[in-house]
């Protein structure tokens, strides 16, 4: 009968062991994230009536448009919301741009698709970096701009054009691109690979 109870008790002490040693270790797979500080993120996308790249009154709310931070993708409600985790230290958001669309650009003619979450900026180093955003807006917001939608176009890719300096990239540029000129219209064009040497 002793040896029974013995054996009862042990049973159970190493059910609640493995409980204890169970729950420890979920606890740690959650530990970091709390630790990493989350937010949210919270903006709408919509559609820009007048260009100005400001969310109006009178500009149209897009529905169901792919937002991601790099790891979950949400889709936007009917009135444009989207909202996503982001770490407080840093991170990004940028909207996936849906057909029919076309996203703004900026002076250097590079779309504006994304915002860079970086309180206090990049580190120190040789090469500038992010300067520092800031605390999180309280909005971040997607403008896009009505376009028509095509279903064939015209692309150019370029593979590692890897220019080691400025008479590499006169070389790239009187070879290669110049000779595009005249050749049709293209949609748009991407540089893949080593963009540069080094």
């Amino acid at each position: 009968m002793r040896l029974t109870q013995a054996l009862d008790r042990f049973s159970t002490c190493r059910q609640n062991f493995i409980k204890r040693v169970w729950a420890c270790t979920v606890a740690a797979m959650f530990i970091p994230a709390v630790l990493m500080g989350q937010q949210t993120a919270d903006g709408i996308v919509f559609q820009d009536g007048n260009g100005n790249n400001k969310l109006d009154s009178e500009d149209a709310r897009v529905s169901e448009v792919a937002v991601s931070n790099g790891k979950e993708v949400v889709l936007t409600n009917e009135e444009g919301y989207y909202s996503l985790p982001i770490n407080e230290d840093g991170g990004k958001i940028f909207v996936i741009k849906p057909a029919g669309y076309e996203l703004p650009l900026n002076g250097s003619n590079l779309p504006q698709f994304y915002y860079i979450h970086k309180p206090y900026g990049s580190p120190s180093s040789r090469y500038p970096g992010v300067t520092a955003t800031g605390p999180l807006p309280d909005s971040i917001n997607f403008a896009l701009q009505k376009t028509e939608k095509k279903q064939k176009y015209r692309v150019i890719l370029f593979g590692d054009p890897q220019s080691r300096n400025v008479q590499e990239i006169d070389y790239l540029d009187r070879d290669i691109i110049s000779e595009l000129e005249g050749t049709g219209e293209f949609a748009f064009g991407l540089t893949l690979g080593d963009i540069v040497y080094n």
